[in-house]
């Protein structure tokens, strides 16, 4: 019979090879940065190294996310700005100005994302309370040193991340609403 991770051969009714076995035993790193032995400082340090990286992890999944949005809605609102290119024409040829047309689209723009905004917090409260209060989502107590998931249900963190996701939104609309004054009337309206 041969050892199933090397290839070696091993005794009867034996799956891993001494060398394996040994290789095996070797404890994770995880388990090497938490081992007993080890004093409590250093214990505190391994935990805090953890916590770094988590907290990098965490910023680095934000900054995507917050790019993944900027970008879904520039492209929502240019894509406006294309359909309504004749619209904008005419407002030109009429003597709107390419400020008060952008405004225009700016104040639909602001719309849209805050109506995500109350749809995103009405579906996430709710969810965070019924977390908080019943602990429905579990996690392995031996790997986490806890439970269930916990929430801090501030009310000041939704209100602060929902001004800054409404800030960051409307400054990604300025880029496309700056189109705007490209738009030449002769080109956009069409005669039938």
């Amino acid at each position: 019979m041969n050892c199933l991770k090397c290839g070696r051969t091993v005794p009867e009714n034996t799956l891993l090879c001494a060398d394996c076995l040994r290789e095996r035993a070797k404890p994770t790193r995880r388990q090497a940065e938490l081992a007993p032995e080890k004093s409590k400082e250093q214990q505190i340090a391994a935990l805090r190294k953890r916590c770094r990286s988590l907290r990098r992890a965490l910023a680095l999944f934000v900054a995507a996310a917050f790019k993944t949005t900027g970008l879904l809605l520039v492209s929502a609102l240019l894509i406006i700005i294309f359909e309504k290119s004749s619209t904008i024409g005419v407002l030109k040829a009429l003597g709107a100005t390419g400020g008060s047309i952008r405004n225009i689209f700016l104040q639909k723009a602001a719309e849209l994302v805050a109506k995500g905004i109350v749809l995103g917090n009405a579906v996430a409260l709710p969810l965070c309370w019924v977390q908080q209060r019943f602990a429905i989502v579990q996690l392995d107590s031996e790997s986490y040193s806890m439970s269930s998931v916990p929430i801090d249900l501030n009310i000041w963190i939704f209100v602060a991340v929902s001004a800054g996701t409404a800030a960051v939104c409307v400054a990604a609309m300025l880029l496309p609403a700056a189109y705007i004054s490209k738009v030449e009337p002769a080109k956009t309206i069409k005669w039938n």
